[in-house]
């Protein structure tokens, strides 16, 4: 688990993104938000989510001549911000989740080595990142969870 409390104490800055989207594109060149600076003491850094975490839970046996190992994993990250401005509208990255899990076999010398794994079991799309909207366009682009993905690994050590 992690707690970050994250914070400027010191930043001003005007938010030509906001202005061009919201303003400008209005014909409102000399409203506030594009002509003065902004206070952005108090906000939180971008992409730093106050809580993160990270739960593991492995098993381990011996059958049939093999070592085995079974894990389950959960990974938590809070809600971010994807600037410094903090804007609830084009800043918020909300709180996501995934599950994985792996199930291994190997020889008792350990030298080699198979695993089954699934990674995102709940095939969760949650939003990881993203841009602010494009002034022009107002498109943005995000980044999401990987899909699931499970497969073989075979490791050999020497």
């Amino acid at each position: 688990y992690s707690w970050n409390d994250t914070e400027y104490r010191d930043l001003h800055s005007t938010d030509a993104n906001a202005c061009s989207i919201g303003p400008l594109a209005q014909g409102y060149s000399q409203h506030p938000l594009c002509t003065a600076q902004q206070d952005l003491s108090g906000n939180s850094f971008p992409f730093t989510p106050e809580h993160k975490l990270s739960l593991n839970l492995s098993y381990s046996w011996k059958l049939a001549g093999f070592d085995w190992e079974a894990t389950g994993s959960y990974l938590y990250t809070g809600k971010q911000w994807a600037t410094q401005y903090n804007h609830a509208q084009l800043d918020r990255v909300d709180s996501y989740h995934q599950w994985n899990a792996r199930l291994g076999l190997s020889l008792p010398r350990g030298e080699w080595q198979l695993i089954a794994f699934v990674d995102n079991l709940s095939d969760e799309r949650a939003v990881t990142a993203h841009t602010r909207p494009a002034p022009t366009t107002h498109n943005r682009m995000s980044t999401v969870q990987r899909p699931r993905n499970y497969g073989l690994r075979l490791n050999y050590e020497f």
